[in-house]
């Protein structure tokens, strides 16, 4: 139990040495206990003051504050009203941190030094001596090392009280501020947060002053809570024990919610609850907004902008519109908004017009009104209350964030039939109107053609055909009447009906700007619009024509110019010997059988065409196209991989006047080139197709070539076709002579220049057969093991005039594998019809 003790004397009464002893003592105690049992009740080492700072002249000192401190467990005290400085600490390790404390204790210590005389109780003699007079409590301050690398500090020892922590990192030689971790706690047991150790040894409780000051702060002298000095950062709110609940709140005022009526003293809990009843009431109110709302099926012929004088009335321009008597007229903007409504035009006043009056008040409850002309055209309006009545109540009528078309920031509102109007796409990502969605889905499949026909009775059938195919004199060109082609028009998309018969015109008059009919191409057919007339233009372009887009034209077709063999007027074929004189002999010349023009069977069109449309493409048989010429290979083509001596497979073979043929001089086998042709949509010939195709092609006679036909392949990689009667003068491209060896379906060449690889396969039997191992091209692909020797073949045709009656159009060899690679061989392509 510590008291407050003193020593007391009776009257007359000598005194000990030792009661003035204990007087100091108590007198130094009761100090120690009045502060203990003022400022902290606690049984805890406490201080107050003693902050611990960076000594001014730095290094690795430090200074104290002036303090008092007191320790519990000796119940002793000191106080020192001066700073203490320097407190230096040693230096710490080179390379690991160090943490050191700062702990003190009272040191009683004597001064004033006299000379006084001593009586000896039992003898009662006298002496002198030279003894301390006054003593005081000093304060002892010691610096207590903490372990080389250690993260906690060392514990401190008893009787004295702990002040700081301070780290001393490694390698430093001087302490800033940040290193020192000073008393935090405020009161007894509570932790010192910044401490490694004895966390809740020592508490500071702060000066009465500061301690004051800071109540005051908040406070007026009176208790009362100062100006802001409750905010929401100093409530504790939750649902905890000591918590504060909403439902501990009250509102603090009288309020009503939705119709229930809340006093100033109902919680804030009950408030919540009873709004959040209503948002949750709200939801499916919401979500059946629109499902509420239906659209007026009458459209009014105009909207009012401004004011009108319903009284004065008669025909006027409502927002840009001559309105006229009979029509419907909806006002919204009357400065007196119970004539809002719908009104009836008349001669002279206005009334409302009928089904909107007073007998239906509740009409444009729950109604959409839209808007389809003028300024307002798309806007639609509607009155948010769900009570409104005509005549009595002010109608306000509130523009909707719907619109009967696409309109920015706005949804689209269909009408009863599923439409919406929208405006032409002006990026890729607009919505489309009819018009462009027309032109998008304008192919084989869903264009209609011909006069009302059906579009299943079309497939396979043409709109756009060579005039005559047997008249060579001239190169006309029908579009059939009837057909409907969706085409912009400087607005909009919409379908150009070519009305009434055929339209007949002639290519080279629609030719683009700059182009010319010319041998060996290919060209294509457009529609574009001048003004409200559909107008062709035939162009080289295979995108647009010069001086329009792809919005402004319609590609609809194309055709090539080439030879063609010449027919009888009754349409059959005229034979090489019709006179009885073979090709190249005296009489009836093969050149005098074929013409230049429009191949016929070149044209096409968005319902008859190949299904890859490439240059230089003609049908030979329903269904099935072949090219014109011998393929030959486009300039970016690379044959070999010529460290590996494999093919590439990459590049295109297209079928062009003036090539020389790819052939096995490129190191390609039938394997190469039906691999090809696979990447490009196509396929090599079957052995009938080209039959078909080469129908009607000279015929070789023996084997000296009496007749002089020739096959070109000169250094320039050119290629004109088949020369004939080369001792007449050589005929070639440079001479403006064309190939003449044209079969009846107008292909070139198809006997007499290479022999043609074809898709078919056949077995060949020899005798003294055995199985046979074959590399392609030593590329370890496509091996065959056969049961006779050169067992599987690819049939060959055509032939070349080397061979001469071994060539023609019925010529076909079975002595090659789909490996080999011959200079003499090369290919045509096919595809089917789209």
């Amino acid at each position: 139990m510590a008291n407050l003790k003193t020593a007391i004397a009776a009257e007359n009464e000598i005194l000990k040495a030792v009661d003035f002893t204990f007087g100091y003592d108590a007198a130094m105690n009761n100090v120690a206990v009045g502060i203990q049992a003022a400022l902290s009740g606690s049984d805890r080492n406490f201080v107050i003051g003693g902050k611990v700072t960076p000594y001014p002249n730095g290094g690795l000192n430090v200074s104290i504050a002036p303090i008092f401190a007191f320790d519990a467990a000796t119940e002793t005290s000191v106080a020192e009203t001066a700073a203490t400085e320097p407190v230096g600490f040693a230096e710490a390790d080179s390379a690991l941190d160090r943490i050191d404390i700062i702990e003190v204790r009272p040191a009683e210590e004597g001064y004033d030094v006299q000379s006084r005389a001593f009586n000896d109780p039992a003898t009662g003699a006298k002496s002198y001596a030279q003894v301390n007079t006054k003593k005081r409590i000093a304060l002892d301050v010691r610096v207590k090392q903490g372990a080389k690398g250690s993260p906690v500090a060392p514990a401190a020892d008893s009787g004295y009280v702990k002040v700081a922590e301070v780290v001393i990192p490694a390698g430093t030689n001087n302490i800033t501020a940040e290193l020192i971790k000073n008393i935090d706690a405020r009161k007894g047991g509570a932790e010192n947060s910044e401490w490694t150790a004895d966390k809740s040894a020592t508490f500071n409780p702060g000066y009465l002053s500061e301690i004051f000051h800071t109540f005051l702060e908040g406070h007026n002298e009176d208790g009362t809570h100062g100006a802001a000095a409750i905010k929401k950062g100093n409530i504790d709110f939750g649902t905890g024990t000591q918590q504060v609940k909403g439902a501990d709140i009250p509102s603090g005022q009288s309020m009503s919610v939705n119709g229930a009526d809340f006093t100033s003293m109902d919680v804030l809990t009950d408030l919540i609850k009873a709004l959040a009843d209503n948002v949750n009431a709200l939801y499916p109110h919401a979500n059946g907004l629109l499902s509420r709302y239906s659209f007026i099926e009458k459209v009014p012929a105009a909207a009012s902008t401004e004011n009108v004088d319903v009284s004065a009335g008669g025909p006027m321009v409502v927002d840009g519109i001559a309105v006229t008597e009979g029509q419907m007229v909806f006002l919204k903007d009357q400065e007196n908004a119970k004539e809002n409504g719908f009104w009836e035009v008349q001669s002279g006043a206005w009334n409302r017009f009928p089904g909107f009056t007073s007998a239906n008040a509740d009409a444009f409850v729950h109604k959409f009104v839209r808007i389809e002309t003028g300024t307002q055209a798309g806007s639609v309006y509607y009155i948010p209350e769900d009570s409104a009545s005509i005549g009595t109540d002010r109608l306000g009528f509130t523009r909707a964030n719907l619109a009967s078309r696409a309109k920015p920031e706005t949804l689209v509102a269909r009408d009863s039939e599923g439409r919406a109007e929208v405006e032409p796409p002006k990026g890729e990502k607009d919505i489309a109107n009819r018009g462009y969605v027309d032109l998008c889905v304008a192919n084989v499949e869903h264009l209609s053609f011909g006069r009302g026909r059906d579009l299943l009775d079309l497939i396979g059938s043409r709109f756009l055909a060579k005039k005559n195919p047997f008249a060579y004199d001239e190169n006309k060109l029908i579009l059939s009447g009837g057909t409907s082609i969706p085409i912009y028009d400087g607005e909009k998309w919409r379908p150009i009906l070519l009305e009434g018969d055929d339209m007949e015109f002639d290519p080279a008059a629609a030719l683009d700007a700059g182009d010319s009919l010319s041998f060996g191409k290919d060209y294509f057919v457009y529609l574009t619009v001048d003004g409200a007339r559909p107008e062709i233009v035939v162009s080289l372009n295979s995108t647009y024509p010069d001086g329009s887009t792809a919005l402004t034209s319609r590609k609809i077709g194309g055709f090539h110019v080439g030879t063609i063999r010449k027919v009888s007027d009754d349409g059959l074929w005229i034979p090489i010997d019709s006179v009885g004189n073979k090709w190249g002999s005296s009489g009836t010349r093969w050149e005098d059988n074929v013409a230049e023009g429009i191949v016929p069977n070149s044209v096409w069109d968005l319902l008859h065409r190949p299904r890859v449309v490439a240059p230089g493409m003609a049908e030979v048989q329903d269904g099935v196209w072949m090219g014109i010429y011998i393929a030959s290979a486009e300039e970016s083509f690379s044959f070999m991989d010529s460290a590996n001596n494999l093919p590439i497979k990459t590049g295109k073979l297209v079928s062009k006047y003036g090539k020389i043929p790819v052939t096995g001089t490129e190191g390609l086998s039938q394997f190469n080139f039906n691999e090809i042709a696979r990447r490009q949509g196509m396929r090599l010939p079957s052995y009938v197709e080209w039959l078909a195709g080469a129908f009607g092609s000279p015929q070789g006679e023996d084997g000296s070539n009496t007749y002089g036909w020739t096959r070109t392949t000169n250094t320039a990689r050119t290629y004109t076709g088949c020369l004939m009667n080369t001792t007449t003068g050589a005929r070639d491209a440079a001479g403006g002579v064309k190939p003449y060896a044209v079969s009846a379906k107008n292909l070139v060449d198809c006997a007499g220049n290479v022999w043609e690889w074809t898709g078919d396969v056949s077995v060949r039997v020899d005798s003294g057969a055995q199985w046979q191992y074959y590399d392609v091209l030593g590329s370890k692909q496509g091996q065959a093991y056969l049961a006779q020797e050169q067992g599987l073949s690819v049939l060959l045709c055509g032939g070349w005039w080397h061979f001469g009656v071994v060539c023609g159009p019925r010529t076909v060899g079975a002595y090659g594998g789909p490996w080999f690679v011959w200079t003499s061989v090369g290919c045509r392509f096919a595809c089917d019809a789209a």
